[in-house]
């Protein structure tokens, strides 16, 4: 197996990516991150996710930082604090509330405890339906689909701070609301075609690793990156080196150095014996 070498920081995407099928870490990935950072490699998790959502899966002492919410919160695990947050303001909010309701999308945003989920109080019996299409589906297959409660007032995100707003529909409902965002204001993008996340302007996976990289004096070509969905291009893009899953998107695999089909052998390159 060829080994890589001259590498100090590895960023690693969670869902689909680090995480196996059922969403959770499997032993040998939380061996072989053991191993890198007593190997003096720092660990960062560049997720989508909240940071309350990475400590529920992620044990303590497996991850330097964090590059939580696409890079709108990036934290310091090992000093437990925030380096860099920012929010969407309630501007930014309701303008994004205007493109839900003209665009009958599902959506999401965090309370810092938990997602919550949204529609037009006009869409809710259309995604009632939607839900027990998912429930009758799940049942057929054999398999327990996620379902989540949708709440019809989504002013009540006014209410409370946010790092990022998603949006879920059919693609190309998402790629047109997507497309009329004023980039100056808003930093679009899709972890699926049918999921996209909308931060603050200048806010991705990439900047979020970048303030990284300066604190710890680390060169982008020291550093490595993997992930599967077109909001981890951006990582791609500061880091010397980049891998994408092969199940992953196809904007992401272009951007990549290289396709793998197996995140922990990748990251077992970066082992010295």
């Amino acid at each position: 197996m060829m080994k890589y070498t001259g590498t100090r920081l590895i960023a690693c995407d969670l869902d689909h990516t680090l995480l196996n099928e059922s969403g959770l870490l499997d032993r040998k990935q939380e061996d072989t991150l053991r191993m890198l950072r007593n190997q003096g490699i720092l660990i960062v998790i560049a997720s989508g996710r909240p940071l309350y959502s990475i400590q529920r899966i992620i044990p303590d002492g497996l991850y330097d930082y964090a590059v939580c919410e696409n890079g709108a919160h990036v934290y310091d695990a090992g000093n437990n604090t925030d380096l860099y947050r920012t929010l969407l303001s309630n501007e930014d909010k309701q303008i994004l509330l205007d493109q839900m309701k003209r665009r009958h999308v599902l959506l999401a945003a965090s309370n810092k405890s938990k997602f919550l989920y949204y529609c037009r109080k006009e869409d809710k019996r259309l995604f009632d339906l939607y839900q027990n299409t998912r429930r009758l589906a799940g049942r057929l297959i054999g398999r327990d689909p996620y379902l989540y409660d949708i709440i019809p007032q989504p002013e009540e995100t006014l209410s409370y701070p946010c790092a990022k707003f998603c949006f879920a529909s059919v693609p190309f409902a998402l790629r047109s609301l997507a497309a009329s965002l004023d980039p100056a204001r808003f930093s679009p993008a899709f972890v699926s075609s049918t999921w996209l996340e909308v931060m603050p302007a200048d806010t991705d996976k990439g900047s979020g690793i970048q303030k990284v990289l300066e604190k710890e004096h680390i060169d982008a070509k020291e550093a490595a990156c993997i992930g599967d969905g077109e909001n981890d291009i951006a990582m791609t893009r500061v880091c010397g080196r980049s891998a994408a899953m092969a199940h992953g998107m196809s904007r992401m695999k272009k951007a990549s150095d290289e396709i793998v089909t197996d995140s922990n052998l990748w990251l077992e390159r970066f082992l010295h014996n």
